[in-house]
């Protein structure tokens, strides 16, 4: 775990201004909480393995429109249940959406046009885990999936 007390974001996006927006947005709302943006498939598992964070945003788009392989693979390999998933993207037709839930996406989320909106949306996903440090303070973490027999 990075932190007992800001909320720590993997955000797996492959472009790498649209992950310094968010990091920089974040940073300079005072907000207690921590981005770290992840540029490739195996970076995205070994964050999410290793860093428990409290919120994974997936780019929809990532690698051409491939952010729920990523999601899957994620699932795939590491026993995540304390933290949202969360496919972020541009896509506005239902099949983009469904294929986020079909992934194994907690949620789908439009990025917000503005900064103040793209606040506004992080806070939403992060306020439960915020919620659930406080009340469990030693995790309730991902675990590496393991290899069933």
């Amino acid at each position: 775990m990075i932190s007992d007390t800001c909320a720590d974001i993997v955000y797996v996006e492959d472009d790498p201004l649209a992950g310094r927006l968010l990091e920089e947005v974040c940073r300079s709302s005072g907000t207690a909480m921590r981005v770290r943006t992840v540029h490739s498939r195996d970076a995205a598992v070994e964050a999410v393995a290793h860093e428990e964070p409290d919120l994974v945003l997936v780019s929809v788009e990532f690698g051409g429109a491939g952010g729920p392989s990523v999601l899957k693979d994620i699932h795939e390999k590491v026993d995540i249940t304390s933290a949202p998933v969360v496919l972020f993207g541009n896509a506005e037709n239902v099949v983009d959406i469904s294929g986020a839930y079909e992934s194994g996406a907690d949620a789908y989320v439009q990025k917000p046009s503005n900064f103040s909106g793209l606040l506004n949306t992080v806070e939403q996903l992060v306020a439960p885990a915020q919620r659930t440090k406080q009340l469990y303070p030693h995790g309730t973490h991902a675990q590496p999936v393991r290899e069933r027999a």
